[in-house]
């Protein structure tokens, strides 16, 4: 079928010596939604017929595969953000000779692999990630953003499904604000508006965390607090290290408390402390951890 070398789109001569050009296939919309599309062989050349299916075909309901150069084809409305592809074969006539080919698509959704997430604590600094796990800190605020850089599906009005163990303070946009209180392991599912769902929201991505190594010296309870919060020293904190402190600020980075002497239970009075986040800054052993307290009365 290779005409001319130079130039992989004509691939052959009819029987008057015309160009014949490379079969495309056309898909009219990305993704392909529920409602359905159709799917099309543009330049069959002449003395071929063509056959197409879909796969896989598990994913779809009707027609999963037909004569001709126009394929119809209905995702289920259950199968979101899945990849499949359709084949069209061509057949010489009056041989046996035959060519597919063969197009991606994505149904009900933007392409999955256009969708990310991306983490920060509330001093805008960004979590470690491995193998795709957000590494998180115990008694932390973080931000979680959903990023979509679909240029042809758009996700909108997203909802957050956080672990139990977390509290979610809002969410706004496309991202959520959490605190990970002493278990910063867990999954979180967002859901959202797509192209292809227009009025209720599907889930486009589950996302895993688990705990970093994050120096975790200290419990702070409860949180968020009203008129005391106590900070407790875990295990692993040694008090006779010489090199260590600890002092709370407020938002404005103004110094509200400084601990004089460690001991494994600390009692803070914060009954006259505004409403609002307080960070708990930890030096220890020549390095800095910060947690995060919420006041309110």
């Amino acid at each position: 079928m290779d005409y001319n070398d130079d130039d992989a789109n004509t691939i052959s001569l009819d029987g008057n010596y015309n160009i014949q050009y490379a079969p495309t296939i056309s898909i009219p919309t990305d993704p392909v939604c529920s409602s359905g599309e159709t799917l099309s062989l543009n330049n069959l050349p002449s003395g071929f017929t063509a056959t197409w299916t879909v796969s896989p075909s598990s994913y779809f309901t009707g027609s999963i595969s037909g004569n001709g150069s126009s394929a119809f084809v209905t995702p289920l409305s259950t199968e979101i953000m899945k990849p499949c592809y359709v084949t069209f074969t061509i057949h010489e006539t009056g041989t046996s000779w035959t060519k597919d080919y063969v197009k991606n698509f994505i149904i009900n959704g933007p392409d999955p692999t256009l969708i990310s997430t991306s983490v920060q604590d509330s001093y805008g600094h960004t979590p470690p990630n491995m193998s795709g796990i957000w590494l998180l800190c115990p008694n932390t605020t973080y931000y979680i953003y959903l990023n979509n850089s679909s240029s042809t599906c758009v996700t909108s009005d997203y909802t957050w499904t956080t672990p139990a163990a977390w509290t979610q303070y809002y969410h706004y946009s496309n991202y959520v604000s959490i605190y990970t209180n002493n278990q910063p392991s867990g999954t979180v599912d967002i859901y959202a508006k797509t192209c292809c769902s227009l009025t209720s929201r599907v889930k486009i991505k589950t996302q895993n965390f688990s705990q970093g190594n994050c120096g975790n010296y200290l419990t702070i309870y409860p949180n968020p607090a009203s008129e005391i919060v106590t900070i407790l020293l875990t295990d692993d904190f040694d008090t006779s290290v010489k090199d260590k402190s600890l002092e709370i600020f407020d938002a404005n980075s103004n110094s509200k408390y400084k601990l004089k002497e460690f001991s494994k239970e600390n009692t803070i009075e914060t009954g006259s402390w505004k409403d609002g986040f307080y960070y708990v800054k930890l030096r220890y052993n020549g390095n800095d951890f910060t947690y995060t307290v919420r006041i309110t009365h």
